[in-house]
């Protein structure tokens, strides 16, 4: 094997083989031995790395999962037919959704035709959960209005699991139709602890739904009442973070972020200031979890930014540049010490050449790309601004010119622009460039109703432009690790990050090292945590369907493409895990809003049920509790704290297993 060049800046050792992966700190390091792959690690400041050295393997393609399409948020794990397999549902926004049922093989099947569930809408959030407490998960997925033009006409879905993962729209007869919202994401919580899911719809520029659940399969609208109708945003995440026994709701992007207490009887109040949380923007994904195992929840938020409007891009070489145009006329103006500019045009995501004009001769190049010369582009081409969707191209004294024109409606403008020489001005028309300061944002959990932000000193202040983000202990360590999502931007696709916990309130940045990076066609949008082998080891899905970047395309098709989805398969290690199923008596059949922490080898650890995945993004996930436990050989003390207030105790439990946990009646 090569040498691995890189730089040492802590003695941290991995040793890896081909089947398992074991990491562990050592004094000291010095050679290969056998099978053994040694990498002294520096920071994990990894400069070259080796296939041989991936924690994680793609199986995307050998599972049947490796797609092109559009998403929309996470994708969400769940058992839906009840036979110990997580299967998965990934929301194609504007394609048909797909639904996997896991084979048990190591493969799945998209079942989406058999499962009863419509393949057409404006696909936004869906969420999983037992909202009939009938030992089924059940679906919702939320709809848009196709930009408010279907506003008092459109439905949201709600689907009940009949069993064996078959499933039926009881929207209307549950009275959860959402007619009126701009649906963007959904949880299932049970607000007010009665035993039955609620169902919580955030909407944009429109009222938020918070459905109460009556018990008898249907719903009745209280968001009003609780004060949240008008609460602004787009992402919602439940947890309780005061620890008070009842689901307190974080809310973000599309507005400042915002969290609100929930009050006990049946209302909230807005506590942002008061918990010390920043007023901050353009939050994404959120992720719960107990970082730091003391015992509190804290909060990490992704920050993104939506750039396919309003982008541009350009040094000497070259000119990018993307619009969402609705009203009447864009454009460029730019100068080049060159004779000759080649583009590279899309109108709604397609190379249209028919739509391109050029010159005072109205000339249509035969294909693209195409390069024009002065002469060829002299004169301004005759258009009406709102009328004649289209490209115009000319040349004149003063530069070159390009505008792009729409009809009224929602449009697409992307372009590549190269030329001979150098370009040496470029100003956007009626568009502005942009590209705002970002930072992630990590607060631990102080204990007391309060959050001190530690994004800095804990190394996860990524300025990425980041949408998805989830917790999991990825390792089975003991802590739980952090997967953010990059969307790259309308150029090119980013690289996701992986930052492994260290113990001590710090994360190193392991994304290469572990194989999970994602370097793919498309834009990243979501990701999930979820064993979907059963090794007790978190496998990781990834989609990368939230835009069509307009660089790197393979085979340069005509019209722009979506990227794959990706199914990471963990490797593994020597260390122990638990995984637990909850099933509510008294509370709701999914526990969720149950805390359960579990104590071994002097550590306790914390887990919330608030839907399976690592974290919200849109949509909310159902699967087992993960823990890992690194070496310890028995799990001392297992407490669950139920949202009825039951609290039930075990001691004494084996690792490397699954167990269901029946609530109790009562207390002991």
């Amino acid at each position: 094997m090569g040498e691995l060049p890189m730089r040492v800046i802590m003695q941290r050792c991995m040793y890896l083989n081909t089947e398992r992966a074991h990491l562990f700190d050592k004094s000291t390091a010095f050679s290969v031995i056998g099978q053994l792959t040694l990498v002294v690690l520096i920071s994990f400041e990894i400069h070259a790395y080796s296939a041989q050295l991936s924690i994680f393997t793609n199986v995307s393609r050998s599972a049947g999962v490796h797609i092109f399409r559009s998403t929309y948020g996470h994708p969400i794990w769940a058992d839906i037919d009840t036979d110990g397999l997580l299967d998965v549902f990934i929301s194609n926004h504007t394609a048909a959704p797909s639904l996997f049922r896991n084979n048990g093989d190591g493969t799945f099947t998209d079942i989406m035709s058999p499962a009863g569930i419509a393949t057409d809408g404006d696909q936004h959030g869906a969420a999983w959960g037992d909202y009939d407490n009938d030992g089924d998960v059940d679906l919702f997925i939320t709809i848009g209005a196709q930009r408010g033009k279907k506003v008092g006409s459109k439905t949201d879905r709600l689907y009940r699991n009949s069993g064996h993962g078959h499933f039926i729209d009881v929207t209307a007869s549950a009275g959860a139709v959402n007619a009126l919202g701009r649906g963007r994401s959904v949880n299932w919580v049970d607000v007010d602890n009665d035993g039955h899911l609620d169902l919580f719809i955030k909407n944009s520029d429109s009222p938020n739904v918070l459905y109460r659940n009556n018990g008898d399969t249907t719903f009745i609208d209280i968001a009003l009442a609780s004060d949240l109708a008008d609460v602004p945003g787009e992402v919602a995440a439940w947890a309780d973070y005061d620890n008070d026994g009842d689901m307190d709701l974080f809310i973000t992007m599309g507005a400042k972020d915002r969290l609100w207490r929930n009050n006990g009887d049946g209302t909230f109040s807005e506590v942002t200031a008061a918990a010390k949380l920043q007023n901050l923007s353009r939050g994404q994904g959120v992720a719960w979890g107990d970082y730091d195992n003391d015992g509190h929840i804290d909060l990490f938020v992704a920050r993104g930014y939506h750039d396919v409007k309003n982008a541009l891009s350009w040094d000497a070489e070259s000119i990018l540049f993307s619009d969402q145009e609705a009203s009447a006329e864009d454009g460029l103006d730019f100068t080049t010490s060159g004779d000759q500019v080649s583009f590279d045009l899309y109108i709604r995501d397609c190379r249209q050449a028919s739509m391109v004009f050029v010159g005072s001769q109205h000339a249509s190049p035969a294909g693209m790309p195409f390069t024009l010369t002065a002469v060829e582009a002299k004169g301004q081409p005759h258009y009406t601004p709102g009328q004649d969707v289209g490209f115009y191209i000319w040349k004149d004294d003063a530069g070159w010119h390009v505008r792009w024109i729409s009809d009224g409606r929602t449009t697409y403008f992307y372009g590549v622009l190269t030329n001979n020489g150098q370009f040496t001005a470029v100003r956007p028309i009626n568009f502005t460039r942009t590209t705002p300061h970002i930072k992630a944002s990590l607060y631990r959990n102080n204990g007391d109703g309060t959050f001190t932000d530690v994004t800095a000193l804990a190394g996860v202040g990524s300025t990425k432009n980041n949408r998805g983000a989830i917790w999991g202990d990825y390792d089975n360590d003991g802590q739980i690790d952090l997967y953010v999502v990059n969307s790259g931007s309308f150029a090119k696709n980013g690289a996701n990050t992986l930052y492994r916990n260290n113990g001590n309130g710090t994360f190193t940045n392991v994304t290469e090292v572990a194989g999970v990076w994602a370097g793919v066609n498309g834009r990243g949008d979501g990701a999930a945590w979820g064993d979907f082998d059963n090794d007790g080891f978190l496998d990781l899905y990834v989609t990368n369907g939230w835009g069509q970047p307009i660089l790197a395309r393979q085979g340069d098709p005509e019209c722009l493409v979506f990227g794959p989805h990706l199914l990471y398969r963990n490797n593994g290690n020597s260390n122990r895990w638990l995984k637990i199923k909850l099933i509510g008596i008294t509370s709701n059949r999914d526990g969720i809003g149950a805390k359960v922490r579990l104590l071994a080898n002097g550590v306790t650890q914390l887990r919330e049920v608030n839907g399976g995945g690592g974290g919200q993004f849109f949509s909310q996930g159902s699967g087992p509790i993960h823990f890992g436990l690194n070496q310890s050989d028995v799990i001392d003390v297992l407490t669950i704290q139920w949202p009825s207030g039951i609290t039930q105790t075990l001691t004494n439990i084996a690792p490397n297993q699954e167990i269901t946990i029946i609530e109790e009646s009562t207390s002991p």
